[in-house]
């Protein structure tokens, strides 16, 4: 873990790797073959949060960005209930999509996903929904359905300007099998 002061110019030039401001120990960039990938580190917990891509987003409002994701309030994030997501990506998410395809989503992660609606957003894993899943074995086609309702739903979650959680439970649970 190398620790460098940011500028444009010595971003454009940062060899592969994971490097830290030395300005802001929370904020920093990782550069592999295809990208450089701006970060925040959030919490005890060392999370990593993307705030955004170099060149789309410059050196000064990955700063500005990285400040305002360090100074929100972690428990504001965490308040966000299953069931309250459901209702702002639905209205959000399929807005200008036709009514049927809306009514679709909406039923598909209402009475599949009924149980989640209490949880907190951060509480879910991975292995909550694959026991909502697990009840539609018999109906593949019905669980794919859901399962992808579900996945575009907690991307959805993820993505600026909510970021109600720091990444979606499915990367581990894809990672798990």
């Amino acid at each position: 873990m190398s620790k460098i002061a940011f500028t444009d110019l010595t971003v454009r030039s940062l060899p592969p790797g994971t490097r830290w401001d030395t300005k802001a120990p929370a904020f920093g960039i990782r550069i592999d073959k295809r990208r450089k990938t701006w970060l925040v580190v959030q919490s005890k917990a060392r999370v990593q949060t993307v705030v955004g891509h170099y060149p789309q987003m410059t050196l000064s409002s990955a700063r500005a960005e990285a400040k305002h994701l360090l100074a929100a309030a972690p428990e504001r994030r965490n308040r966000v209930t299953f069931s309250m997501a459901r209702g702002r990506f639905i209205e959000e998410n399929y807005r200008g999509k036709r009514y049927t395809t809306k009514k679709e989503a909406e039923r598909l992660l209402t009475k599949h996903f009924a149980a989640l609606d209490d949880l907190s957003l951060a509480e879910i894993t991975d292995i909550h929904i694959e026991r909502q899943l697990k009840r539609l074995d018999r109906t593949p086609s019905e669980k794919r359905h859901a399962f992808r309702a579900v996945r575009c739903m907690l991307r959805w979650c993820v993505r600026p300007p909510r970021r109600w959680i720091p990444h979606s439970p499915w990367k581990v649970w894809r990672n798990r099998r």
